[in-house]
């Protein structure tokens, strides 16, 4: 059985051995005859982390900072009153948020100017306009609701 190598006149056969290609995956060489396949993928590792490590970076400097915005719910004799739905909102974001067991709420929200409109069975709307939200801060709001029984 005749080979590739057998019908290749002898003078061609000792120059293909010879003459050293480097072999590529994809624009990287990987059997240059300096360099070893190790230090290739210690360098395409360190690539990669530099690369995730960016993404990363980038990703956290996207997120907005945030603050909270906390309080109770109370009538006018401040008893706390459950039931009550919050909505902040802005121009960018609306969050609805009922106030638990206890009478209270807690929100976190992206720092800005906000609307805060509370309301609950039985008792009048309470509303709150241009209520600022710091980064890394918390807000302390108590809303006190008035009865619509006289």
């Amino acid at each position: 059985m005749e080979t590739c190598l057998d019908v290749l006149p002898i003078t061609h056969r000792n120059s293909l051995f010879k003459t050293a290609k480097p072999l590529f995956i994809g624009s990287i060489p990987i059997a240059a005859s300096n360099v070893k396949l190790s230090q290739v993928l210690k360098a395409s590792v360190l690539a990669i982390l530099i690369f995730v490590t960016g993404v990363v970076i980038a990703l956290a400097q996207q997120t907005p900072p945030t603050g909270v915005l906390k309080g109770v719910v109370v009538d006018w004799q401040y008893a706390r009153i459950l039931g009550s739905c919050l909505t902040v909102k802005n121009k960018t974001i609306q969050k609805k948020v009922i106030v638990n067991a206890e009478g209270a709420f807690e929100v976190e929200l992206p720092a800005g100017m906000y609307e805060v409109v509370a309301q609950s069975p039985n008792f009048r709307r309470f509303r709150q306009k241009k209520l600022q939200i710091e980064s890394n801060t918390i807000t302390t709001l108590n809303i006190s609701s008035k009865s619509h029984q006289k």
